[in-house]
């Protein structure tokens, strides 16, 4: 009997190690997908900031041409002005 008793404990035995060897592998694989998804995510993440940076220079260099231009503008408006008050100044203009 107690034979019989000791087999079927390591039949148990067996059997529940062999469960965990497989319950191991599924954790690996599940954990290996995930690992494979969170590569990806830091890979898109990346190039998402690549992306924003390029956009930031753009919008950066955008503004400084705007702003040279606002200055153009604002220095041809001022010679537009004195020119025509000398214009007015001038004794034989009329």
């Amino acid at each position: 009997m107690a034979n019989w008793i000791t087999a079927i404990a390591a039949l148990i035995a067996a059997v529940a190690t062999v469960a965990y060897l497989f319950a191991t592998v599924l954790i690996f694989r599940e954990t290996k997908k995930s690992a494979d998804a969170a590569e990806k995510s830091a890979a898109a993440a990346n190039k998402s900031a690549d992306a924003a940076q390029q956009s930031v220079a753009l919008v950066r260099l955008q503004l400084e041409q705007q702003a040279d231009l606002g200055a153009f503008v604002v220095t041809a408006t001022i010679d537009t002005a004195v020119s025509a008050v000398e214009e007015m100044l001038e004794p034989d203009a009329r």
